[in-house]
């Protein structure tokens, strides 16, 4: 016999005593899971407290089952999935304030675990704005889970995101999220991504501040490019000095708008755009323009202090005084 032949005979062999022997095996590994995620999800109906903050957050989230499940991780995932039906009430109570509660739920905590593990906020969008971006109107995972058509989509789009993400790195599923319909995911990725300081999520990065600055421009996006600005100041790459630039040039253009002479025509704003700005040039500033940043700054204190209402010329004065020490 051919010995190129009989070594491929030889290994298919192989593979399918490997095959029928590692099934059982699977199967046993399996069930092993199920009957863990089963054990632990019963404990849950035992979790009693009160929240704490007496926000609506649920208690006792540091107790002995959700941790357990928290440890499993990604794996167990497809278990927890039909338990997100389960509105077997637990001795644990939500305060919702002005002395009002209600009794938390088993599927209320199921979810807090599918997120906690994933790293992840799961979000039914409703609708879109003017601009074609989600309304911030949609359905959570943590909110309350009681209406079964509600439930049964939660259930398909964790089950279609575990698909695509079960053998991905955290890093490869937050640059995913840099373009998540839901704003939370987003800010979540860019802090992620700084935090890193990988050099490698600096071109995704830029690249998401060059696709915000297109088109119309509102508060969320300017928000956003402040925040992926942040991002790479943490990375630290000189190289994303032109970029961050375009940002704090977009934001100072938005002061001009606000402060130039009325008879121009004014557009509204406040000192919610201060932060915001600041933010932005101490990005640059981290960066190594340190001089440039606080000069651009006095530049527009010089132009449009005195047009600004007093609330927003003492917030502009404060954050001015904080950058000399960036």
């Amino acid at each position: 016999m051919n010995v190129k032949i009989f070594i491929c005979l030889f290994l298919e062999i192989l593979l399918l005593v490997y095959a029928v022997n590692a099934q059982p095996k699977d199967e046993a590994l399996n069930d092993d899971l199920k009957r863990k995620v089963t054990e632990q999800v019963e404990r849950i109906k035992t979790i009693s407290g009160i929240s704490e903050w007496r926000f609506g957050e649920l208690p006792a989230t540091s107790s002995d089952p959700i941790l357990e499940l928290e440890k499993i991780g990604m794996v167990s995932i497809p278990y927890l999935i039909p338990y997100l039906s389960d509105t077997s009430p637990t001795q644990a109570k939500r305060a919702l304030g002005n002395g009002r509660t209600r009794i938390a739920t088993v599927n209320e905590y199921i979810g807090y675990i599918i997120s906690r593990i994933t790293n992840h906020h799961f979000y039914l969008s409703k609708g879109k704005d003017d601009e074609g971006d989600d309304d911030a109107t949609g359905d959570q995972l943590t909110d309350s889970l009681d209406d079964p058509n509600k439930i049964r989509e939660f259930q398909t789009q964790i089950a279609d995101w575990y698909k695509k993400n079960k053998h991905r790195s955290l890093g490869e599923r937050k640059l995913d999220d840099l373009d998540d319909v839901f704003h939370y995911n987003r800010l979540a990725a860019y802090s992620w991504l700084g935090q890193s300081k990988r050099k490698e999520y600096r071109l995704p990065l830029e690249n998401k501040i060059k696709k915000l600055l297109k088109g119309e421009v509102n508060s969320s996006k300017d928000s956003e490019m402040v925040e992926c600005a942040r991002a790479l100041s943490q990375i630290g790459d000189p190289k994303s000095t032109a970029v961050v630039r375009k940002v704090t040039d977009h934001l100072s253009y938005w002061i001009y708008m606000q402060y130039r002479p009325s008879e121009e025509g004014r557009s509204a704003g406040g000192s919610s755009d201060i932060p915001e700005l600041f933010g932005a040039y101490k990005a640059l500033a981290k960066l190594g323009q340190k001089k440039e940043a606080l000069i651009r700054l006095k530049e527009l204190e010089r132009k449009y202090l005195k047009e600004m209402e007093q609330h927003t010329q003492n917030e502009f004065i404060k954050n001015l005084k904080e950058a000399e020490k960036w």
